[in-house]
């Protein structure tokens, strides 16, 4: 299976040999004994990607790194929520650009092969009320993260009060699937509502 694997933190025990589990435990149904992994699997031991490089490729400006729960990325919001961030709004403004990293890895079937997997989402400011909502992804083949960088996403302008509408825009993603870019918006919406549980304490 190519999905990424997460070190065993261990209080006692082995020091220095990590040991790995799958962060999907699903059941196998034929019997495996694969003793070695393909180099496109991740061993993930919690690496940050600012621990590998002093910033993200693909912004045009710099930005800011936000750690976000997992729950940001696995959660679903509403679909018919207005698309409404204020905290999030208040951060690409001070910052240009804002990375929501998770402390997991999430594969990217479509890559197949290829050790890309997601890592968070993504808000690039295009021009001052234009973002674009992309993944946050790294290349992580083995036990090393290697890079860091966003995909393509979709467009959205900001309007005078607040809100955000989607805009279709040149050089932006042309998958055409709402269902992956809503997710996106979904994992925004999570992520507002952290923001605003973390502002509140």
């Amino acid at each position: 299976m190519g999905l990424p694997w997460a070190e065993i933190k261990l209080d006692d025990g082995l020091r220095g040999t990590p040991a790995f589990r799958r962060t999907l435990d699903l059941p196998e149904y034929h019997p495996s004994y694969v003793k070695i992994a393909p180099t496109h699997t991740a061993f993930y031991r919690g690496t940050n990607i600012l621990d590998v490089q002093d910033s993200i490729d693909g912004a045009a400006e710099s930005g800011i790194v936000v750690k976000i729960p997992d729950l940001v990325l696995y959660g679903s919001a509403s679909k018919s929520a207005p698309l409404h961030f204020p905290h999030i709004n208040n951060l690409l403004d001070e910052n240009g650009t804002v990375a929501f990293e998770a402390d997991t890895l999430i594969k990217l079937a479509q890559q197949g092969e290829f050790p890309l997997y997601q890592k968070g989402i993504g808000v690039l400011r295009r021009e001052p009320d234009l973002f674009e909502v992309c993944e946050l992804t790294v290349k992580h083949p083995g036990l090393e993260m290697t890079g860091a960088g966003y995909t393509k996403g979709w467009c959205y302008r900001r309007q005078q009060e607040g809100t955000w509408l989607r805009e279709a825009n040149e050089g932006e993603c042309d998958c055409g699937s709402e269902i992956t870019h809503g997710e996106h918006i979904s994992a925004l919406h999570i992520a507002e509502d952290f923001l605003n549980g973390t502002n509140a304490d």
